[in-house]
C-alpha cells in the first residue's frame, strides 16, 4: 500500500484495492517458481490463485495473469527443459478455476440470480469488425504505449530489465512473467480499451498509465536486483531502444500539439 500515488486515496475504488491485490499475488507466485526446490512452499500455489481470481474480480483487466503464467510455464518446460513447475501450474490453475467458479456464483447469489450488464463486453463489440486498418493502428497504438510506458517509468529501469531479458539471457521466472505480462497488457489495453473508445483512425489523446502502475513496484525490485550489472549501458541496441522511446514519445507530444496526458486514475 506504501506508493505515492496512493497516498490521496481517501477512499476505496478498484484501482486502490487491485494494487495490494496484484502485489500480493505476484508475492505468492514468486515463492511458487523462484522457490520451487523448496517443498515447504506448496500452499503458495493456492494462495496465487485465490489473489488471481480476486485481482481479476476487482479489476477485470487482471485476467492477463494467468494466462501469461501458462505461457510462461510452457517457456520454462520446452525451452528451459523444467519440466518440474507442471504440476504446480496445473494445482494453480485447478485452484484458479474452483475460485473463479466460487466467487462467480456468489456474486451472482447475492444479486439474486439476476444476470446484470458486462460494460466490457459491450465496449468489447465495439472493436469488430475487424480489419486491416484495426490492426494497422492497433499496431502504431501499441508501438506509442510501449514508448510513452518505457519514458513513465524513467526509460533506464526498464531498459536495464529488456537488456537481461533479451539480450544477456540472465533471465528468471520472474523477470519472464514481468516482461511478457508488460507486452500482453499493452496490446490488451489498446485493442480492449483504446481502440473501442476513441476509435480507429485516430491516436490516443491520453496514455492510460492507471493500468500499468501496478507493475511500477515490482519493476523497481528488479532494477534493484540487476543495479550493480552496467553492462546494457555498454549496449548499442539497448541506447537505440531508448532513443527509439524518447523519439516517438517527442513525435506522439508533437503531433497532439503539445496535448498528451497521463491517465492515472
Amino acid at each position: 500500500m506504501i506508493m505515492p500515488y496512493m497516498f490521496d486515496c481517501a477512499y476505496i475504488m478498484q484501482e486502490v484495492l487491485s494494487y495490494p491485490l496484484f502485489l500480493w499475488t505476484v508475492y505468492f507466485l514468486y515463492y511458487v517458481y523462484e522457490k520451487e526446490n523448496h517443498t515447504k512452499y506448496n500452499i503458495y500455489p493456492i494462495l496465487a490463485a485465490l489473489f488471481t481470481v480476486l485481482s481479476i474480480f476487482t479489476k477485470t483487466y487482471m485476467f492477463f495473469i494467468p494466462l501469461v503464467l501458462n505461457i510462461c510455464t510452457l517457456i520454462e518446460i520446452v525451452v528451459e527443459k523444467k519440466r518440474k513447475i507442471f504440476f504446480k501450474t496445473m494445482v494453480y490453475d485447478t485452484f484458479c478455476l474452483i475460485f473463479f467458479l466460487g466467487m462467480y456464483f456468489m456474486v451472482y447469489a447475492v444479486n439474486g440470480f439476476k444476470r446484470g450488464s458486462n460494460h466490457y463486453t459491450s465496449q468489447f463489440s465495439l472493436l469488430f469488425p475487424i480489419n486491416i486498418n484495426t490492426i494497422l493502428y492497433g499496431i502504431i497504438c501499441c508501438v506509442i504505449y510501449a514508448a510513452l510506458f518505457m519514458v513513465n517509468t524513467g526509460i533506464i529501469p526498464i531498459s536495464a530489465l529488456i537488456y537481461q531479458w533479451i539480450y544477456a539471457r540472465n533471465r528468471t521466472w520472474m523477470l519472464t512473467f514481468s516482461m511478457l505480462s508488460l507486452t500482453f497488457l499493452i496490446v490488451e489495453i489498446v485493442f480492449m480499451v483504446v481502440l473501442t473508445e476513441e476509435g480507429v483512425g485516430t491516436l490516443p489523446h491520453k496514455f492510460l498509465f492507471r493500468y500499468f502502475q501496478v507493475f511500477v513496484p515490482l519493476i523497481f525490485i528488479l532494477f534493484v536486483k540487476y543495479k550493480n550489472d552496467f553492462l546494457f549501458l555498454k549496449s548499442k541496441k539497448v541506447y537505440v531502444t531508448m532513443l527509439a522511446s524518447l523519439c516517438i514519445s517527442m513525435y506522439y507530444f508533437i503531433k497532439m500539439g503539445g496535448g498528451y496526458k497521463t491517465s492515472n486514475y
